[in-house]
């Protein structure tokens, strides 16, 4: 867990949890493993706060901010318990060419490859065509279903396939611009602010 971060919907910090020690984290357990064999989430998990973060550039264009979405800090934390747990029956469906976000990994191995490759086909006079593809918006466009498919393949364990579709049901946002603050429905795209490796 990281320190110094906003406070998410649930106003504690990582700090906090890190100041509970070895009985918070005991307890913790013990509730996020009744939540996976019950197959449910608090419904203050499903709540989120999103602020903008200016980037540069004319602050009166809304392109030139960051949405940055603040979650519960237990749910952060329920979610590196999740992905612990399903980390390895996912890695063994990954092909080595899948280097961004996984452990172990580097995009920079990536990056030397694909360098090598063009000094080659210049020096052998070989023609090469690369593409790179970079979605705008990607997370925003992701489609759930296919997410949980994908995961149910993978043969990740069904309470926490519920788990994680929990995640990706009806979630409800406000943006900090708006006073009074009022929640609305979130139905496309993943959370960003979820755990990774």
């Amino acid at each position: 867990m990281k320190t110094g971060k906003c406070l998410g919907t649930d106003n504690i910090r990582p700090e906090h949890l890190k100041a509970g020690g070895l009985p918070l984290f005991k307890a913790l357990a013990v509730r996020f493993s009744r939540y996976l064999s019950e197959k449910r989430k608090p419904a203050a998990w499903k709540k989120s706060r999103t602020i903008l973060l200016m980037k540069k550039g004319d602050p009166e264009n809304l392109s030139n901010y960051r949405p940055i979405t603040l979650l519960s800090q237990t749910y952060k934390t329920s979610s590196r318990v999740v992905l612990n747990r399903i980390t390895k029956d996912l890695d063994m469906f990954m092909s080595r060419e899948q280097a961004g976000f996984r452990r172990g990994y580097s995009t920079v191995d990536h990056i030397h490859a694909v360098r090598q490759l063009v000094e080659k086909c210049n020096e052998f006079q070989i023609p090469l065509c690369l593409a790179f593809v970079d979605y705008k918006k990607a997370f925003d466009s992701v489609e759930r279903n296919a997410v949980l498919n994908a995961l149910d393949k993978c043969g990740v364990n069904p309470s926490t396939l519920i788990s994680s579709g929990n995640d990706h049901g009806l979630q409800h946002g406000n943006q900090a611009l708006q006073r009074p603050l009022l929640y609305h429905n979130i139905s496309k795209g993943v959370r960003q602010a979820r755990t990774s490796r």
